[in-house]
């Protein structure tokens, strides 16, 4: 990858992606951060439990538990203006405050 798509992906750092998401955006900002395809991503946490069941190994309750502990754990991203990896222009989050 280009220096400019890591810069783009917040230079390495885990995020919530905000554009992307489905529930939390754990999932959609993992899958950013290390460059794979977020359907793929969302499929495989989604498909594994099940097939570990089969198994009779007990761990699907565990995907549940890493979900919700990297949901309060990884900080959300800031919202892009736009999806191109050239145009670094970022909103900064923004507290409003109602008098």
């Amino acid at each position: 990858m280009s220096d400019k798509s890591a810069e783009y992906r917040n230079e390495g750092k885990l995020l919530r992606s905000r554009n992307n998401r489905m529930i939390a955006g754990v999932l959609a900002g993992l899958a950013e951060n290390q460059g794979w395809n977020v359907g793929f991503t969302r499929t495989t946490f989604v498909v594994l439990p099940f097939l570990a069941s089969m198994m009779r190994w007990e761990i699907g309750a565990g995907f549940i538990a890493i979900y919700l502990l990297a949901w309060f754990l990884i900080p959300n991203a800031d919202y892009a203006l736009d999806d191109n990896p050239n145009d670094q222009k970022i909103i900064s989050n923004r507290k409003d405050t109602h008098s």
